[in-house]
């Protein structure tokens, strides 16, 4: 006996057979490498695959098990790996929690931007003061940033595409090539967004 196929799941699968579609043309179709070897992706859609898009999402958000997104307690202003800036405004920006495993830790300190790894993560605060968790407290680093991530910086001054790009060296800031507004990623592969929402990556 044939199994009768609910409306809903043939949207659901036509929807997300587009989207897989439309996501990998556009994106693979749009990556090239500049010549500082910053791999740059413009991800921009054409208007037949935004409608597309939002087909998919219309549906999606009617059923949360059909996603791999889970939704966690709390809210936010930036978020790491584990770590987030939340939002409740302190002398140098707002608190920083911990994830436990079940909920969210309030730590020491405030910031307004956050990088890095579970262990050792970095923040940025609001006078562009940069510090890193040591295991047990925050250690004041040298420099200043607009934006931090895994021992990489955006930092303070203006260059074409936004701010400088600095990557640790273990005991100070070596810059590199290019400039960026936005920096995320891991240690080996950091991505950068410049301030014409182009997006590299290392």
């Amino acid at each position: 006996m044939l199994k009768q196929i609910k409306p809903f799941s043939l949207l659901l699968f036509f929807a997300s057979s587009l989207l897989a579609l439309t996501v990998v043309e556009s994106a693979e179709a749009r990556c090239w490498k500049n010549r500082w070897g910053w791999k740059i992706c413009n991800f921009e859609k054409p208007e037949a695959d935004r409608k597309a898009n939002s087909l998919v999402a219309s549906v999606l958000a009617q059923t949360s098990n059909q996603t791999n997104w889970q939704l966690m307690p709390g809210s936010a202003q930036d978020v790491g790996d584990g770590w987030i800036i939340g939002t409740n405004p302190e002398t140098y920006g707002y608190s920083i929690y911990r994830w436990n495993g079940s909920n969210w830790d309030k730590v020491e300190g405030s910031a307004v931007r956050i990088g890095g790894n579970p262990q050792n993560p970095w923040v940025v605060n609001n006078q562009n003061q940069i510090y890193r968790w040591n295991g047990s407290s925050w250690q004041s680093m040298p420099g200043s940033a607009q934006d931090v991530g895994d021992g990489w910086i955006i930092g303070t001054e203006p260059e074409t595409y936004g701010y400088g790009i600095y990557r640790w060296n273990g005991s100070n800031w070596d810059k590199v090539e290019g400039s960026a507004v936005v920096i995320g990623g891991n240690r080996q592969n950091p991505w950068v967004v410049s301030n014409q929402a182009q997006i590299y990556r290392r």
